[in-house]
């Protein structure tokens, strides 16, 4: 036997449908601006670091080790090998200044025999301008392999991101051995992404 539903059954039935979703959680509410998932379903709750040049987000509970007026040290805690580093805010001049000191880097790493560049483009910077739709900076970022060290308590990886803005530089470089590098790696992103010039 075959029911007919008239359709204002159907809207309530859809209606109540609806209410129960919602109240079991299936309907994604509004998320707190401040936090963020970090991958194993825990949330990040976000500080912000801010000097006169600069600001930049990073995770609540971690420690800020040491700090001067050019740079700062955060990890995750003290029996981490992670840190982050933000190298001060030095004036460099124009663009063509800045890109010479990147290209000084690529340079040193290629010729090294401890390091390797992993995100390998090419020898000229412009092949590791990356684009980052919080900021209008220049951004520059590399991936660079610690492969021959004679103290085996150094780090094995680190990323440095290098932003120029207006004759201003930052260098901002997490890093760690691998284990904790690749663990924190999203977290780093995320702080970089961050980073804003404020003068």
């Amino acid at each position: 036997m075959i029911y007919k539903i008239s359709k204002s059954k159907l809207v309530s039935l859809l209606i109540c449908l609806m209410v129960v979703l919602i109240l079991a959680g299936c309907i994604p509410s509004a998320s707190n601006p401040f936090s963020s998932d970090d991958g194993d379903g825990s949330e990040i709750v976000w500080d912000t670091y801010v000097t006169d040049d600069f600001g930049i987000k990073y995770p609540s509970e971690w420690e800020i080790v040491e700090e001067s007026s050019n740079f700062v040290w955060i990890r995750p805690s003290e029996e981490s090998d992670f840190l982050f580093e933000i190298e001060g805010v030095i004036d460099k001049g124009d663009k063509d200044n800045f890109l010479e000191v990147i290209s000084n880097f690529i340079e040193y790493w290629v010729n090294s025999d401890e390091f390797r560049i992993i995100n390998w483009q090419g020898y000229g910077p412009e092949n590791y301008k990356i684009e980052m739709d919080e900021n209008s900076y220049d951004v520059y970022e590399f991936e660079v392999e610690i492969i021959n060290w004679e103290n085996e308590e150094n780090f094995d990886k680190f990323l440095l991101t290098s932003m120029h803005n207006e004759g201003k530089v930052i260098h901002l470089n997490y890093l760690g051995l691998e284990y904790e590098y690749n663990n924190n790696l999203d977290i780093a992103k995320e702080m970089v992404k961050s980073f804003e010039f404020l003068n």
